[in-house]
């Protein structure tokens, strides 16, 4: 992999600089292929702030072959620079001093180093669809764990495939067979059963499982029925002091990169979704779905979604629950720092006992009280 990651590396180098050299005039095309290319190697190799800089350097050309008034001179120069320094630092790394490996490691978004634990338990609690435009797409399962060292976590694993055009049909992926299942089984299985894994890799500072092929993992299901209680949502349901420490904590921040910054995951209850405006449809960035909402806690918080085609499911979703008198038993979110504001994106939606999951077809979904009850037996 320190092979492969090098050399993608320096054709990158080489690419940047030829456009440094050559100018935007002999951008054509071809050009939006190979960073489509690079962009899918890096990913594949979980080079993801390179893969990120590529990103939204891919998007700044093609803003520029379609003459688009979106396209921004000093953006594409920051992501440009920032694929070259990336580049040259995974093409150097060999050379790092030891003292500075770490640091470097963090610089360039490189994974912590993985453990295999020999047993996780995990009930699913989220999914949203990913999309990275012109090379990788899929679904993250996030997952709370129930047992061991990490329970109480929230783990994910990323199920994501090549693709270059149109939306992401969970239906298909739900189909897909789950790697090392015994006996074998569809990825669907996973949403209304336990998932009880062994030998699998995981990154516990990131708070992912890499569930692949392997002879040493062996993933079973567990499809016994109980009822539960949701005990363990607690950790996830803040009050504002929490919320403002998690505000404050450390994150980075540069002129043109992400403009969200993920926090924490949060869990609210009592949710009615009061109105919705449209954010930002005159500018350059993608508009945002912003949905008003009262909810139990003393802290204004917004839904935000971006509107992409992406999204359309689940923003479809979230609007059938406006100006409805009844309210929304809980929402479990990503909470994002976004442009300032607090924001949430739904993972999973809370009603009469069940959680369903927005971002797929609303046939699969799952019995809340089983849910909860079999964390309070793994946890009392």
């Amino acid at each position: 992999m320190k092979i492969q990651i090098e050399n993608v590396s320096k054709q990158i180098k080489d690419f940047c600089e030829s456009l440094v050299f050559n100018g935007l005039n002999l951008v054509t095309q071809e050009s939006i292929r190979e960073i489509e290319f690079f962009l899918q190697n890096a990913s594949q190799l979980e080079a993801y702030r390179l893969a990120i800089s590529l990103r939204y350097l891919h998007v700044e050309l093609k803003r520029f072959l379609e003459n688009s008034p979106a396209f921004n001179t000093e953006r594409y120069v920051f992501f440009l620079c920032n694929c070259w320094l990336h580049s040259r630092a995974f093409i150097s790394f060999a050379q790092t001093k030891e003292e500075d490996v770490e640091f470097y490691k963090s610089l360039m978004g490189i994974i912590s180093e993985t453990e295999i634990m020999s047993k996780l338990i995990l009930r699913l609690i989220g999914i949203e669809k990913v999309r990275l435009e012109g090379t990788m797409m899929g679904l993250v399962f996030y997952f709370i764990s129930l047992y061991g060292s990490t329970r109480g976590e929230i783990l994910k694993w990323n199920l994501m495939f090549p693709h270059k055009k149109g939306n992401i049909n969970p239906s298909v992926v739900l189909q897909l067979t789950l790697p090392n299942s015994e006996p074998p089984c569809t990825v669907d299985k996973i949403i209304s059963n336990y998932l009880e894994i062994e030998n699998i890799p995981c990154a516990i500072k990131e708070g992912n499982i890499f569930l692949k092929d392997s002879p040493d993992i062996k993933v079973f299901i567990d499809e016994t029925p109980e009822d539960i209680f949701s005990s363990k949502l607690e950790k996830f349901y803040f009050d504002s002091d929490e919320i403002y420490k998690r505000i404050t904590q450390d994150y980075e921040v540069t002129p043109f990169d992400l403009p969200a910054n993920f926090l924490d995951y949060l869990f609210i209850k009592h949710v009615k979704i009061k109105g919705v405006t449209l954010e930002g449809k005159n500018e350059t960035n993608t508009p945002i779905n912003v949905y008003t909402i009262d909810h139990e806690k003393d802290y204004c918080l917004f839904i935000r979604i971006p509107d992409k085609l992406i999204n359309q499911d689940l923003i479809r979703k979230i609007n059938d629950c406006l100006d409805k008198s009844n309210l929304i038993d809980g929402l479990f979110c990503k909470l994002i720092l976004e442009r300032g504001q607090l924001g949430l994106y739904p993972l999973s939606v809370m009603e009469n006992n069940k959680i369903k999951f927005p971002n797929i077809s609303e046939v699969h979904t799952l019995d809340n009280r089983e849910f909860l009850k079999k964390m309070y037996k793994i946890t009392k």
